[in-house]
């Protein structure tokens, strides 16, 4: 679950997994020099128990996430 909620500081929301697509996918592009994807697959905040994504790398990822 997204630190922020664990700690009480903003409420779960829908648009958070839209920030932890764009955050993880930013993350990743640092430490790679290949294309990647990243597709939010089930969320907390959709009443899944835990986040799911899907990381695609290389010439299988599109350029845009």
């Amino acid at each position: 679950m997204c630190p922020l909620v664990k700690r009480g500081v903003v409420e779960l929301d829908g648009s958070l997994c839209g920030c932890a697509v764009h955050w993880l996918r930013m993350l990743l592009e640092r430490h790679t020099t290949e294309a990647v994807q990243v597709k939010l697959l089930d969320s907390v905040a959709a009443g899944a128990e835990n986040c799911t994504f899907r990381i695609t790398l290389g010439e299988n990822a599109p350029d845009a996430a």
